[in-house]
């Protein structure tokens, strides 16, 4: 207990040195210290790291770490620390000043905001049958989910004494819309499939869109780009 101790007062003074870095104000109040220290439950991380530098490819969300904060399900914030997330092992990770990797407990975690080199990354829960899995979520509002599954599949390496291959990872990007009321469906991210989810209202203001940016839709960023034009004048 001694130890876990430890590692969480190391998470609240290390979070403190970031935003003190980059100049962010920091509540140092009784609740935001409560916050810190005792809703993210932080353990060491377990991922066999040796075992990835063996295999092309990245298990993670990103290759390079990426920034982020926390959205507690209290409703308060952590402040922006460098966090990232191993697909394949299925892990949130916060790397503290010393480089140490620390996994976070996602049971008092509400959302997982993530920012990418082209994409913001916005992780929480849609689908009741799977509470406990955080999901990419492209778009949403009071009925209608759209997210992504982002996976990462290890394929074995392999040598039949002609062709040697390498393991590798690879990712595995699959897309859901989730209407209220209804079950998650699998649906294939092109312009066609998601504008028929849309009013007529609605199609007309992301298609003025795409056109005014010269969107190709080919790309998450880009549908991320065009929901946002849309809530935003919601």
């Amino acid at each position: 207990m001694k130890h876990v101790l430890v590692l969480i007062a190391s998470f609240l003074m290390s979070t403190i040195a970031y935003s003190q870095a980059d100049g962010t104000t920091i509540d140092h109040s009784p609740l935001a210290s409560a916050i810190a220290l005792g809703s993210l439950s932080i353990d060491k991380y377990s991922t066999v790291q040796l075992q990835y530098d063996d295999i092309k490819g990245s298990p993670y969300l990103e290759k390079d770490l990426l920034s982020g904060y926390i959205v507690l399900l209290d409703g308060g914030k952590t402040p922006q620390v460098p966090l990232q997330f191993d697909l394949y092992g299925g892990i949130f990770f916060y790397t503290d000043p010393k480089g140490d990797k620390l996994t976070i407990n996602l049971k008092v975690c509400r959302e997982i905001i993530l920012q990418g080199k082209q994409e913001t990354y916005q992780f929480k829960r849609t689908d009741p049958n799977t509470a406990d899995t955080f999901y990419d979520v492209l778009y949403e509002d009071d009925q209608l989910f759209i997210y992504n599954r982002i996976e990462t599949i290890l394929r074995e390496g392999s040598d039949n004494g002609i062709v040697k291959t390498e393991p590798s990872f690879n990712r595995d990007d699959n897309y859901y819309v989730l209407i209220k009321g209804g079950k998650p469906k699998s649906i294939k991210l092109k312009k066609k499939d998601v504008f028929k989810l849309f009013s007529k209202s609605d199609q007309a203001q992301m298609e003025a869109f795409v056109k005014q940016g010269k969107l190709k839709l080919k790309k998450t960023a880009e549908f991320k780009e065009m929901f946002k034009s849309l809530t935003q004048k919601m």
